[in-house]
């Protein structure tokens, strides 16, 4: 079973860029994680966090040019192993559902979105989890004020995660559109709110991750 600290990194990093995968409905899962070169310490923090369930140590792993963008992707990731102790928090986090693949085959696939009870585990340590994955200073160096990059969830999920994190905490924020017309979303906390939020936080920072912190915290 996951301890509380593990948890804590599993809720936390699912709402950010952690994965669970699973090839079937009945099947255990596995969880995921990758970052960028710059990244190595932070993921090897995540690791040294749960790995009694990994079977080898962060990889690097550096691709072939992409021909499309002439861009090289080298990425640190580790993968746990299959494990029954996931399912619990795979089944608040995904769904099975039915969509068409790149050739328009019908396929089904696990979706991620922000679990109904979210406010259940949303711990001080699990935020931190979150915001060092896909938080960041809104303008760096001029301002406190913080957005989570919530565009892969729906507006309903990413209002639970604005709902809870008032009712538990007391931080208010705002939900806007990542772009006109689209259906993606971003949350976002002003400076008075952030300030509040940063000291949250603040104690289950990575030492690697605290240049993500608004610098005009700092001061």
């Amino acid at each position: 079973m996951l301890n509380q600290e593990q948890t804590d990194l599993f809720i936390g990093t699912l709402l950010g860029d952690g994965n669970l995968g699973c090839s079937a409905p009945g099947n255990e899962w596995r969880y995921r994680a990758s970052h960028g070169p710059c990244q190595r310490e932070y993921i090897f923090t995540k690791y040294n966090i749960i790995k009694d369930f990994c079977g080898t140590e962060p990889k690097l792993q550096i691709k072939p040019v992409d021909k499309r963008t002439g861009k090289q992707y080298i990425t640190w990731y580790f993968n746990t192993l299959t494990k029954p102790d996931f399912e619990w928090v795979a089944n608040m986090f995904y769904k099975w559902v039915n969509k068409p693949s790149r050739t328009g085959e019908i396929k089904l696939y696990a979706e991620k979105d922000v679990p109904i009870n979210i406010k259940e585990f949303l711990t001080p340590r699990a935020i931190a989890w979150w915001f060092q994955d896909d938080g960041s200073a809104k303008w760096q160096g001029h301002s406190n004020a913080m957005r989570f990059s919530t565009d892969s969830f729906s507006l309903e999920g990413v209002k639970r995660l604005q709902d809870a994190l008032q009712e538990l905490y007391g931080i208010e924020s705002t939900i806007e559109k990542k772009k006109k017309n689209s259906n993606q979303y971003i949350l976002y906390l002003n400076e008075k709110t952030a300030l509040k939020f940063i000291a949250l936080i603040r104690p289950y920072i990575d030492p690697s991750m605290t240049y993500k912190l608004p610098r005009q915290s700092e001061k």
